[in-house]
């Protein structure tokens, strides 16, 4: 939806939301904003800024909570994608190739860590969708979870996708598996709308610590 202005609202859709189809430009990279997109009469939120009657959503009668907190809960999500990707690729991979014929994925110490990357995508997973339950009851404390979560996915992203490259090995160094996309993708999506550093400073600054760094919540 568009508010007044020129600021566009972003709308937080699962990939799987009827009649939402996501077109990608692999020779752009694996990042959503350079796919193109096919609405087909797919529902969103009233108040996330959906167009109704030929109006906009005015955005100074936004909570600050959600006008604030969703461009780095999205990026968030970006990292969340990403990681995921290259994690279902990744075991699928490891499922078809064999060391003494048996699959990579099924000797105890690959099978372990894979269990691990996956508790860390899905408890980074979880601390997005708590911000994302506070930014919709436009609670105060959204930004300062918004702002744990869009620094622990990405961290948690980085971790996953350097993991997965190196199980492909030498062709995960090679574009044409997609994973080291994917890899690229998590580095820059850390660094947008504040790295982690500046994210962990506003919870401290939130939490009432006295830092040396003066930040103010971003």
């Amino acid at each position: 939806g568009l508010y007044k202005g020129t600021l566009h609202f972003a709308v937080m859709d699962p990939k799987n939301t009827p009649g939402l189809t996501c077109h990608h430009n692999p020779e752009f990279g694996n990042a959503p904003f350079y796919a193109s997109y096919t609405c087909d009469n797919v529902r969103v939120p009233k108040d996330f800024g959906a167009k109704t009657n030929g109006g906009c959503v005015d955005r100074k009668a936004q909570h600050p909570a959600v006008v604030s907190r969703m461009f780095p809960i999205a990026v968030a999500a970006m990292n969340i994608g990403s990681a995921e990707a290259a994690l279902e690729k990744t075991m699928d991979y490891l499922g078809v190739r064999t060391y003494n014929f048996k699959p990579i994925r099924n000797y105890g110490g690959v099978a372990e860590r894979l269990v691990q990357l996956k508790i860390k995508l899905e408890s980074a997973r979880a601390l997005m969708n708590t911000a994302l339950n506070l930014i919709e009851a436009k609670d105060d404390k959204a930004i300062m979870y918004t702002a744990m979560a869009k620094g622990y996915c990405s961290d948690v992203a980085r971790h996953i996708t350097s993991e997965c490259v190196q199980y492909f090995g030498t062709l995960g160094a090679n574009i044409d598996s997609g994973i080291s996309r994917h890899m690229a993708d998590t580095v820059g999506f850390g660094i947008g709308v504040s790295p982690t550093s500046i994210q962990n400073a506003s919870v401290a600054r939130l939490l009432g610590f006295e830092t040396d760094n003066d930040v103010h919540p971003c």
